[in-house]
């Protein structure tokens, strides 16, 4: 039997340490939504999802930018996993 075309195999792309690091802070941050009570799971979800998709295309180049967003992002993280914090406003880095 012979090997599948080209075109038929999957292709594996290999991602950055950063955006490895995005997709694990963003992992870590549904996670910590899953302790907090279910009227404001909705609400923390929804803004982790907008936070993600606004800064979705970032120039992969703009290493100074993303770094910063994925600092910023882990201080949220900390808050979040905060039993004291129930709710929140969350402002505007841009």
């Amino acid at each position: 039997m012979s090997a599948p075309p080209q075109a038929a195999r999957a292709v594996k792309r290999s991602l950055s340490g950063l955006a490895k690091q995005a997709f694990s802070l963003h992992r870590d941050l549904l996670r910590a939504v899953r302790s907090k009570a279910p009227e404001a799971r909705v609400f923390f979800a929804a803004q982790i999802r907008e936070a993600f998709e606004t800064h979705r295309r970032l120039d992969p180049r703009d290493i100074f930018n993303i770094e910063h967003r994925i600092r910023h992002g882990r201080k949220q993280l900390e808050l979040l996993r905060s039993p004291s914090v129930t709710g929140a406003h969350l402002t505007s880095v841009d």
